[in-house]
């Protein structure tokens, strides 16, 4: 008899797995080399059998689940997260935007020129690594962007709210803009590599991965200090 588990399942575990493994092993890069491993296994796959949007498609559906499982274990084990690669410097830069404003997080004149040169390096990374590096640094972020997600939700007397606005919607667009961008940019060398044809609807991706990116500057700009005190309105 054949049983067959679902991708979403397979994937779920996966991140639950290599969240609490490498949390508990020594080195703070060994969480998220086993965390991006999943991930790129993914993007491999669907890339070979040229269905890279099931790909795209699964790999936010990784992101979704990534978050929630490390916002839960920043809040059961906060001590052993704040080990995180540079989980408590970007708290604290985010504790101080949430109380009073301005700094990178809050002045489009310094936000801007930083996401456009991460944008930039993030891009060659995939070009030129096929996704690898660029994905595994990504995970790097998305360890301490949930790391703040986490410390609001333990210091909120409204939990889930925590949640929603600590994943702030232009940072949503971002990520989602990046999982999009490294799917693409990847595609020439990985093509090489395992000899598929390149897809002509690439640009299309690109072009809405970018569109992305820049939705998430506008809502930054936009939105900034009125999300800001929706935040600071749960906390504690």
């Amino acid at each position: 008899m054949n049983i067959k588990i679902p991708l979403w399942l397979i994937l779920l575990l996966a991140v639950i797995f290599t969240s609490i493994l490498g949390l508990f092993l020594p080195g703070r890069l060994m969480l998220p080399l086993l965390q991006f491993i999943p991930a790129y296994l993914v993007l491999v796959y669907f890339s070979r059998r040229g269905r890279l949007a099931r790909g795209i498609f699964w790999l936010l559906l990784w992101v979704l689940m990534f978050n929630v499982v490390m916002v839960c274990l920043v809040v059961l084990f906060p001590v052993q997260c704040g080990k995180m690669y540079k989980a408590a410097a970007y708290w604290r830069e985010m504790e101080q935007w949430i109380r009073a404003g301005g700094g990178l997080e809050g002045t489009w004149q310094k936000f801007l020129p930083y996401h456009l040169l991460q944008l930039v390096k993030f891009s060659l990374a995939a070009f030129l690594s096929g996704g690898v590096v660029a994905l595994f640094v990504g995970v790097i972020q998305l360890d301490y962007m949930n790391y703040y997600v986490g410390m609001l939700v333990s210091g909120s007397s409204h939990p889930f709210k925590a949640f929603f606005f600590g994943w702030h919607i232009w940072s949503v667009c971002r990520v989602a803009g990046y999982i999009i961008i490294c799917s693409v940019l990847a595609q020439p060398l990985l093509a090489r590599l395992f000899r598929y044809r390149l897809q002509l609807r690439l640009w299309i991706y690109l072009a809405v991965g970018l569109g992305l990116v820049f939705i998430d500057l506008v809502l930054k700009y936009a939105l900034n200090s009125e999300l800001r005190g929706m935040i600071a309105g749960v906390m504690k």
